[in-house]
């Protein structure tokens, strides 16, 4: 039975015309696995030309044969109507001799040349495929691996390039004779899809017990898994990239279990619903937000909660935030999942804390064993792992509203960011090894910068070796090979160790990049700007040129070099990690370095239940013993929301500045501050800040009012440092990064003020805010500097 990739060549009916005049196409961007030779076949057919269209390495190669204006026709047509996810990067044209051909073929693929295709995300499912995996009367009715052209998954099943069956973890399932005529029929919108089956000779799932012993198989899965969610069980769902650890998100013991099977406490869980009608009844959401939330690349979107909700979640779903992770069903596994009386289920990385997304079926029993009751598991192998995507909308007052990408991941990755030829410029290929948390790393080569997807943590060896492989596996299907490796300065970043290792292994010099510079250039580079500009880069912690820990800096410069212009006054972090942990130890710190040692005691006297621990860092503070000094912006949201009672203990990275930009607004005044100099450093003091707040706190202000009013000031001081930063280098255009840019809030309305007072501003778009775009700014300077 013939199959993709080894099949002859297949001409499309209509009659053969000759014509006047030929031409080689040569069509680059994401155009295989999209429907685009199908789409080439069919405007062939319309405007009456004859030829061949074929994937080769370098993306689509078509040659068209007929009179001049029907082939401007079909050329204006390739691209204004291409199908919905192709991303056309570059058209070339080239005049050649009439073959005098007769009809149109899709002739097979050629795997000679050099590689510039871009291979297609990952898409959810298409409105026509969810409509037969609804019809009982279709072939596909409640299939749960239906797919056509428009959608499935590609990113995360190809095996190498060019993009055919063969080449895919499809190759094991042979197309039956309905699916081998689908594929054949240049009028079937399943024309050339290579993920195509149907329950006769596709992929097939089955149900599983906590032990591995088989409960049911195919569509007999369904309501014996509808039964066990809704008695507060929890299952481990194979899906398109990995394993969810799923449960009933109203049942509120079910999801205590699996906060504590995952000894996840307190990180908010993000929920998959029914449809938009659900998420509508439990989140306020704008046209933009339900746009995003049914796109193609369907990510979780943080939406604002309602405070009555039409419909019951369990409370301790996100405690104390007042937002939520929703998603859609983006696989037809997902829609049979959600069927019944369940309409909104917790789906939560299938992996043990620190450890990689659990892609296997074997690897799921042994590893996801002890915190399931069972596992839903299907055959289709999973070539690569890959995690939800999380996006949240930025407004100010309804105005300048954007999409910023918290993780980049399923449905963006490996999609690259396309750069502008002044901001590429000539240069090697490089390695962005990225950072240790919120990891991806970065292949750069010419005007291309594929991020990979989201890898998490960098800390445990197995996650190492995970990275590794990923590395590896996206370099090979890339063909790139780097020609030097750009990692972070600290010298204690896992990732800089591998980068050294990787250094040695393959013969490369190592360009090590300042943390808060590769924000900047990340943020400069995806903006297309190649100048200098001011940088105001907030974030947790990153190692600075000092051998200080950075974290609320303005810099000047481009993706060369830079200059730090203002920063906050440092304080000690005292115990170093543990005072990320342990919030009030930051606010220790503070109150002690801007207010004195009475001050510190008043914090002591404040939390007695916290006094041995405190006392603890006090000595350390005094002493100067593992307390090293940083001007983080992260830290000093830390601070706040203990001195707040907000957040005392930190469970995930981050926690206490969420929990308080969750609850606060953009108060009416902000607190005071002053700025000194120190040479050619300008300094944050934030003495008047403290006395301010404290004395909002003994009057009895409400924590809200105090947040807001805080959170009003470090906007007013990011201003601020833009303001003088312009002063001092006549520059109007700001790029704003770093971690505490995700607070939608405190990016919004520094970005709106930025614009009302002249400034050209720039936010990060394709490349997280956070460390997730961290390797894209390495990889950015570290060509640049060559």
């Amino acid at each position: 039975m013939a199959q993709s990739g080894s099949e002859a060549d297949q001409e499309i009916g209509g009659e053969g015309i000759g014509g006047a005049a030929a031409r080689q196409i040569a069509v680059r961007g994401i155009v295989q696995g999209v429907g685009f030779r199908p789409h080439t076949a069919a405007l062939a057919k319309k405007h009456r030309l004859s030829g061949w269209v074929l994937n080769a390495k370098a993306g689509v190669n078509i040659h068209i044969e007929g009179p001049g204006r029907s082939l401007e026709a079909f050329a204006r047509d390739l691209v204004e109507s291409a199908p919905r996810m192709a991303v056309i990067t570059d058209v070339g044209t080239e005049e050649v001799p009439v073959e005098g051909l007769s009809g149109f073929q899709i002739r097979s693929s050629d795997g000679a040349g050099a590689r510039e295709l871009l291979i297609s995300p990952d898409v959810s499912t298409c409105p026509d495929c969810i409509r037969e995996v609804l019809d009982p009367l279709d072939r596909h009715y409640r299939y749960p691996f239906t797919n056509c052209t428009n959608c499935g998954p590609r990113f995360t099943i190809i095996n190498g390039l060019p993009y055919d069956r063969p080449m895919t973890s499809m190759a094991g399932f042979p197309m039956c004779a309905e699916c081998t005529d689908e594929y054949k029929d240049a009028r079937d919108r399943r024309f050339h899809a290579q993920p195509v089956a149907c329950p006769r000779c596709g992929p097939r799932v089955w149900l599983e017990d906590a032990g591995g012993r088989v409960l049911e198989e195919g569509d007999d899965v369904w309501e014996h898994l509808h039964g066990i969610l809704s008695r507060g069980r929890r299952v481990a769902v194979k899906g398109i990239g990995g394993f969810h650890i799923v449960c009933s998100a109203s049942h509120e013991v079910a999801v205590a279990g699996l906060r504590q099977a995952k000894n996840r406490p307190a990180r908010p869980l993000a929920i998959m619903v029914r449809d938009l009608g659900v998420a509508r009844e439990i989140c306020h959401i704008t046209a933009v937000e339900e746009e995003l939330l049914a796109s193609p690349w369907a990510p979780i979107v943080v939406l604002p909660r309602k405070e009555d909700p039409g419909i019951y979640l369990a409370p301790n779903l996100a405690p104390g935030m007042g937002s939520l992770g929703v998603m859609l069903p983006y696989t037809p596994l997902h829609i049979l999942l959600l069927e019944g009386e369940l309409n909104a289920l917790v789906m939560t990385s299938g992996n043990r804390r620190g450890l990689p997304l659990v892609t296997e079926n074997a690897a799921a029993r042994r590893e996801l064993g002890k915190m399931v009751d069972g596992f839903l598991m299907h055959d289709r192998p999973i070539t690569r792992r890959c995690d939800d995507s999380v996006v949240r909308r930025v407004d100010a007052d309804g105005e300048l509203g954007t999409e910023v990408i918290l993780r980049r991941s399923r449905g963006y990755a490996p999609r690259p960011v396309m750069l502008d030829p002044e901001v590429a410029r000539d240069g090697p290929a490089v390695l962005g090894t990225g950072g240790d948390e919120k990891n991806t790393f970065c292949l750069l080569t010419g005007k291309q910068a594929f991020l990979s997807q989201h890898m998490g943590t960098i800390r445990y060896e197995e996650a190492v070796e995970d990275y590794r492989r990923c590395l590896e596996d996206l370099g090979r299907i890339l063909e790139i090979e780097p020609d030097r490796v750009a990692c972070d300065l600290h010298p204690r970043y896992r990732t800089t160790a591998l980068a050294r290792e990787l250094c040695l292994q393959w013969g490369l010099p190592l360009v090590q990049v300042q943390h808060h510079h590769a924000h900047h250039a990340a943020c400069l580079a995806e903006n297309g700007f190649s100048g200098s500009a001011i940088g105001l880069v907030a974030d947790g912690l990153g190692y600075g040129d000092d051998e200080t820990l950075w974290g609320m800096e303005v810099l000047y410069g481009d993706m060369g070099r830079f200059r730090r212009l203002v920063s906050l006054e440092p304080v000690p972090m005292p115990g170093g990690d543990r005072s990320v942990r342990r919030p009030l130890r930051m606010a220790l710190a503070h109150l002690w370095t801007f207010l004195g040692e009475e001050a510190a005691d008043e914090v002591l006297r404040r939390f007695p239940e916290e006094a041995e621990d405190l006392g603890v860092a006090l000595v350390q503070m005094r002493r100067g013993m593992n307390a090293p000094l940083t001007s983080s912006c992260g830290r000093l949201f830390d601070a706040v929301s203990a001195i707040l009672g907000l957040c005392q203990r930190a469970h995930y990275s981050g926690e206490p500045a969420v929990r308080l930009s969750e609850m606060a607004g953009w108060g009416d005044e902000p607190f005071p501050f002053s700025l000194n100099r120190e040479g050619d450093l300008h300094r944050w003091d934030l003495v008047q800040m403290w006395e301010a707040l404290l004395g909002r706190l003994s009057k009895g202000d409400c924590a809200v009012e105090v947040a807001s009013a805080f959170q009003r000031t470090v906007g007013e001081m990011l201003l601020q440092g833009a303001r003088l930063s312009r002063e001092m280098t006549g520059c109007d255009v700001v790029a704003l990064s770093g971690g505490v840019f995700q607070n939608p809030t405190l990016l919004g309305r520094v970005r709106a003020s930025l614009i009302e007072e002249g400034f050209t501003a720039l936010i990060p778009a394709e490349a997280p805010p956070n460390d997730g775009g961290l390797s894209l700014g390495q990889a950015m300077v570290a060509r640049w500097r060559t």
